[in-house]
């Protein structure tokens, strides 16, 4: 939760470090991965987004959202 409050308060450096803060300690967190994934594509880093997308798929097959 405390990446989606830095997103708001437009802190996206200080966001997308601590979702991969949350990933480095929980690798199968699919909240923290696409959101990651969200951000990256804000910030015109596609490339890398895809990369989060397709492991935020991997861990929740069945969602919508990814």
């Amino acid at each position: 939760y405390l990446g989606l409050c830095d997103e708001k308060l437009q802190e996206f450096k200080t966001a997308m470090l601590n979702y991969k803060k949350c990933l480095s300690t929980e690798s199968n967190h699919f909240g923290a991965c696409f959101q990651l994934a969200k951000l990256l594509v804000q910030l015109g880093e596609h490339t890398r987004a895809i990369k989060y997308f397709k492991h935020a798929i991997k861990i929740d097959v069945d969602s919508i959202s990814a």
